[in-house]
Protein backbone atom coordinates (compact mmCIF):
# COMPACT_ATOMS: atom_id res chain seq x y z
CA UNK A 1 0.00 0.00 0.00
CA UNK A 2 0.86 3.85 -0.62
CA UNK A 3 -0.04 6.28 1.30
CA UNK A 4 -0.05 9.71 0.82
CA UNK A 5 -0.01 12.47 2.82
CA UNK A 6 1.38 16.15 1.89
CA UNK A 7 4.49 17.25 4.48
CA UNK A 8 1.92 20.53 4.85
CA UNK A 9 -1.28 20.77 4.70
CA UNK A 10 -3.21 23.23 2.46
CA UNK A 11 -6.77 21.27 1.96
CA UNK A 12 -7.45 18.71 -0.83
CA UNK A 13 -10.46 18.18 -3.08
CA UNK A 14 -10.96 14.17 -5.17
CA UNK A 15 -9.29 16.33 -7.80
CA UNK A 16 -6.03 16.35 -5.52
CA UNK A 17 -6.14 13.31 -4.85
CA UNK A 18 -6.15 11.88 -8.73
CA UNK A 19 -3.55 14.21 -8.96
CA UNK A 20 -1.43 13.23 -6.54
CA UNK A 21 -1.82 9.53 -8.14
CA UNK A 22 -1.36 10.20 -11.58
CA UNK A 23 2.11 11.38 -10.22
CA UNK A 24 2.58 8.64 -8.62
CA UNK A 25 1.89 6.15 -11.66
CA UNK A 26 4.63 8.55 -13.56
CA UNK A 27 7.75 8.20 -11.21
CA UNK A 28 9.91 5.45 -12.24
CA UNK A 29 10.40 4.55 -8.51
CA UNK A 30 7.02 3.31 -8.37
CA UNK A 31 6.82 1.31 -11.76
CA UNK A 32 7.47 -1.83 -10.02
CA UNK A 33 4.20 -1.39 -8.01
CA UNK A 34 2.06 0.43 -10.84
CA UNK A 35 3.10 -1.42 -13.55
CA UNK A 36 3.42 -4.89 -15.35
CA UNK A 37 5.44 -4.89 -18.41
CA UNK A 38 5.50 -0.90 -18.50
CA UNK A 39 1.75 -0.69 -18.61
CA UNK A 40 -0.38 0.38 -15.91
CA UNK A 41 -2.00 -2.55 -14.20
CA UNK A 42 -5.45 -3.28 -15.12
CA UNK A 43 -7.26 -3.88 -11.31
CA UNK A 44 -7.58 -1.13 -9.35
CA UNK A 45 -8.56 -0.99 -5.77
CA UNK A 46 -8.83 2.22 -3.95
CA UNK A 47 -9.52 2.49 0.25
CA UNK A 48 -10.28 5.93 1.07
CA UNK A 49 -12.39 7.25 4.28
CA UNK A 50 -15.27 8.66 4.52
CA UNK A 51 -14.27 11.93 4.03
CA UNK A 52 -16.21 14.42 1.34
CA UNK A 53 -13.54 15.08 -0.78
CA UNK A 54 -12.84 10.88 -1.00
CA UNK A 55 -16.19 9.75 -0.68
CA UNK A 56 -17.81 7.54 -3.74
CA UNK A 57 -21.45 8.85 -2.85
CA UNK A 58 -20.70 12.08 -3.59
CA UNK A 59 -20.94 12.29 -7.55
CA UNK A 60 -17.89 15.07 -8.03
CA UNK A 61 -15.99 12.31 -6.68
CA UNK A 62 -17.77 9.88 -8.97
CA UNK A 63 -16.88 12.17 -11.52
CA UNK A 64 -13.03 12.09 -10.70
CA UNK A 65 -13.21 8.15 -10.04
CA UNK A 66 -14.53 7.87 -13.45
CA UNK A 67 -11.88 10.30 -14.93
CA UNK A 68 -8.73 8.20 -13.74
CA UNK A 69 -10.64 4.71 -15.02
CA UNK A 70 -10.46 6.10 -18.35
CA UNK A 71 -7.09 7.67 -18.22
CA UNK A 72 -5.59 4.76 -17.00
CA UNK A 73 -7.29 3.01 -19.32
CA UNK A 74 -8.44 0.22 -16.23
CA UNK A 75 -10.30 -3.19 -16.56
CA UNK A 76 -11.61 -3.20 -12.50
CA UNK A 77 -11.78 0.02 -9.97
CA UNK A 78 -13.23 -0.30 -6.82
CA UNK A 79 -13.38 2.02 -4.24
CA UNK A 80 -13.99 0.87 -0.63
CA UNK A 81 -14.56 3.61 2.11
CA UNK A 82 -14.38 3.14 5.57
CA UNK A 83 -15.74 4.84 8.59
CA UNK A 84 -13.44 7.45 10.33
CA UNK A 85 -11.35 6.56 13.26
Amino acid sequence: MIFIKAQWHLGSSSMTHMTDICSLITNKKFDEVFKWQGVVKPLWVLFVNGSPNENSRYLKNIYQYCQLFCHLDLDYLTIRTHAPG
